[in-house]
């Protein structure tokens, strides 16, 4: 017997990934960044909108990764035991 994939844990993991890509593009308009790639012209907007990311994204894909172990590795031992 497999487990059943968590769609809404997909569907989570999908929209902070693609927010992260944008994220890092926006990085490239932000006035108070170092970032590697400048555009000449910066807009401060983008501090706040990637004060956003910088608070939420990295803790939130730890979280889902933590959700995704949680319910993958029970069956994966189970399986384990029973092809011994």
């Amino acid at each position: 017997m497999t487990a059943a994939r968590r769609p809404g844990l997909d569907a989570i993991r999908l929209t902070v990934v693609l927010g992260l890509v944008f994220f890092d593009t926006s990085l490239v308009f932000d006035a108070r960044d170092d970032f590697y790639i400048k555009n000449p012209q910066t807009t401060e907007v983008t501090t706040y909108l990637a004060g956003l990311g910088v608070v939420w994204a990295m803790p939130a894909l730890f979280l889902i990764a933590g959700f995704g172990a949680w319910h993958s590795l029970p069956s994966a031992a189970t399986s384990h035991i029973r092809n011994s």
